[in-house]
């Protein structure tokens, strides 16, 4: 079992109150805190018994993580029964993706490991009613969304899937490769989910195995892969090892580097576990690294918006001036600029995606970033004159 011991946070906006109160009954997910007048919904993330679907992915794509042709079935099973059921109680997610979607385990101890493992869990989606990711995001039903994830999720994990080679070898392959190839192409040809559930459920009583041999053998389709690699089983302590130095250099700088380094540390290892070295200098400064990198993209970030926002602040001075006849100095525009930058930048559509490692490793973040403020400067700049206004008011009526 492989141990991701650290917390992180996810922040999202959302634009439909009513939709996102009524997911805390039907979804509820790791202690969202809800802050209703700024439109903000903050999940603590405990990542020991859970772990977002994307990297779930990734880690099969790498092949870091092992996963059996049952258990990948029960995976897509279960995504399709979560959003079925998330509908047909009135509840929707219109921006649904894989960053979105968390498996929760039922109990401590449980996690996908470096070999097979039967896993008990929940599925959860984050993000109800947010719309905020790389640009524009076009409102889609997750009954929709959801097969265009599964066609992706296929394509990454479709040579990483194993199966049982000491009994029927090439039977087996052919039923593996007709059986993944009808579930992408019911999703791809827009079959209602209740068609491919049906098939999916079909597969499954066809092939399972009875309930002792499932808890012997640590398997739930008799065609699945239960070899285990002495190599990969031998470096389960190792790994663990590896992986609760990285959070603890991560820590130091910050959650996202936790998930930066994790990801790209783990891919390397993966590539070699039976002789990979971990040098903890090594990771110690590639932190430090991506440290400097993403605070000059803040940095990027700060300049971009000031610049932006100047003109805009002087326009809105101007209207002021005509009706108080206040002169304001360079100085206090300045510092207004301050204000209102360090504003926007602490902003919740600005703290989603500094929360977000899949953000931080995208050369285009700040337009992202921009692209999502660009709604909200205009109030929080409207919001700091009025107040500069009122407090020269308030000086003056002080002076009389």
């Amino acid at each position: 079992m492989l141990k991701f011991c650290y917390y992180s946070q996810e922040v999202y906006t959302f634009q439909n109150e009513d939709n996102l109160i009524k997911s805390f009954s039907l979804d509820y997910f790791q202690s969202g805190k809800l802050d209703i007048p700024n439109k903000i919904i903050t999940y603590t993330i405990n990542h020991s018994r859970c772990i977002r679907l994307s990297d779930l992915i990734f880690y099969i794509d790498i092949d870091f993580v092992r996963i059996q042709f049952g258990s990948f079935l029960n995976l897509i099973l279960s995504l399709l029964e979560k959003v079925e059921y998330i509908e047909s109680e009135g509840l929707q997610h219109e921006y649904l993706d894989m960053n979105r979607i968390w498996l929760y385990f039922q109990e401590d101890g449980q996690y996908p490991g470096l070999i097979y493992q039967l896993l008990d869990y929940s599925i959860h989606f984050t993000g109800y009613s947010c719309p905020l990711d790389k640009g524009n995001r076009v409102k889609q039903k997750a009954s929709i969304e959801i097969k265009q994830i599964i066609s992706e999720i296929i394509d990454k994990c479709y040579n990483r899937i194993r199966i049982n080679q000491k009994k029927n070898k090439d039977k087996n392959t052919s039923l593996y490769k007709q059986v993944i190839q009808q579930i992408q192409s019911l999703c791809k040809s827009n079959s209602s989910n209740e068609a491919i559930i049906f098939y999916i459920q079909e597969i499954i009583d066809q092939y399972k195995i009875d309930q002792q041999k499932k808890s012997k053998h640590f398997k739930l389709l008799d065609i699945d892969d239960t070899d285990i690699d002495p190599i990969r089983q031998k470096a389960v302590d190792k790994v663990n090892n590896v992986i609760k130095q990285i959070i603890e250099i991560g820590n130091k700088y910050g959650q996202v580097y936790i998930e930066l380094l994790l990801q790209d540390i783990i891919q390397s290892m993966t590539q070699n576990l039976k002789t990979f070295k971990f040098d903890p200098q090594y990771c110690e400064n590639y932190a430090q690294i991506k440290f400097k990198r993403l605070e000059n993209k803040e940095l990027e970030l700060k300049q971009l918006v000031a610049g932006q926002i100047k003109d805009q602040i002087l326009f809105s001075l101007q209207k002021y001036e005509k009706d108080y006849k206040f002169n304001i100095d360079e100085e206090e525009i300045n510092y207004l600029q301050c204000q209102i930058v360090d504003s926007i930048l602490q902003s919740p559509e600005v703290k989603h995606f500094y929360n977000t490692y899949w953000f931080q490793k995208d050369d285009q973040i700040n337009y992202y970033i921009y692209a999502a403020i660009s709604n909200i400067q205009q109030s929080i700049i409207q919001d700091e004159v009025e107040s500069l206004f009122m407090l020269q008011i308030l000086q003056l009526v002080d002076d009389l």
